[in-house]
């Protein structure tokens, strides 16, 4: 958690710690919010007769194919209020 100002600041940053200490939510947070927050502006601006921005995206890189699965799971499960998925992550991997 103590990541988290850091990446909303804008800056790259580098999150090394301990299996199990948080880094992947530490970093995904603070991603997924940007997301859906551009996501319902641009939502709301379609509603008033806006033309729609196109698509926002963002991309993870990580060192290992385990840790990439890792990261494309966790932010598949995470859903809005309705149940519907919150984001779509689709992992791209080498040597597969």
């Amino acid at each position: 958690a103590s990541c988290i100002p850091l990446i909303t600041s804008g800056n790259d940053v580098v999150i090394a710690a301990e299996t199990g200490s948080g880094k992947t939510h530490g970093y995904l947070v603070p991603l997924i919010d940007k997301l859906c927050a551009s996501c319902d502006t641009a939502a709301a601006a379609a509603d008033h007769g806006a033309t729609p921005l196109p698509r926002k995206f963002s991309l993870v890189l990580c060192p290992n194919v385990m840790l990439c699965q890792q990261v494309v799971s966790m932010t598949n499960c995470l859903q809005n209020m309705d149940g519907s998925p919150l984001l779509r992550a689709s992992a791209v991997c080498g040597n597969q």
